[in-house]
């Protein structure tokens, strides 16, 4: 089983203990878990190339360091050019709205979230999620793309 992850920003945000989620403590417990044993290197942490994951991050967690959502982020900043166990994957968006990148044929996916799939499909790794329900009511487009998804959360998808 691959330790390669690409991580919704949904789990950050569990991660931080905000209010406006849907998630429960146990969710909370399991997005907490989850992005300490990744920044501590027993994960491998799929980016991609153009930043357009580490933007989304940026735009809803800050580098104070805490909660541990932020700490995620911040480790990323600090080490995402300096370790084997990010890796940054090149995927190519696409000017039409039907796929949204080059590697993803036409779908009706969230395009906020294409991101993450385009990366996973071409970093072979799987997608962690928190409480996004578009990846479960997606599940058989996105397992045609060879794709896994972990859902951290099952009982708390919104």
């Amino acid at each position: 089983m691959t330790d390669r992850i690409v991580v919704d920003t949904n789990v950050l945000i569990v991660a931080n203990g905000r209010d406006d989620t849907p998630a429960d403590l146990e969710c909370e417990d399991a997005c907490i878990n989850l992005l300490l044993e990744a920044s501590k290197g027993r994960k491998t942490v799929l980016l991609d190339t153009s930043e357009l994951i580490m933007d989304e991050y940026g735009r809803r967690c800050s580098y104070t360091g805490t909660p541990v959502g932020n700490m995620f982020y911040k480790y990323l900043n600090d080490f995402e050019h300096s370790t084997s166990k990010i890796i940054h994957i090149l995927i190519q968006q696409t000017p039409d709205e039907e796929g949204g990148f080059v590697n993803l044929p036409p779908n009706d996916f969230d395009p906020d979230d294409r991101k993450f799939l385009a990366v996973a499909k071409a970093g072979d790794g799987r997608v962690v999620n928190a409480t996004d329900s578009d990846w479960s009511e997606h599940a058989d487009f996105i397992e045609s793309l060879g794709v896994r998804v972990i859902e951290l959360c099952p009982q708390c998808l919104k």
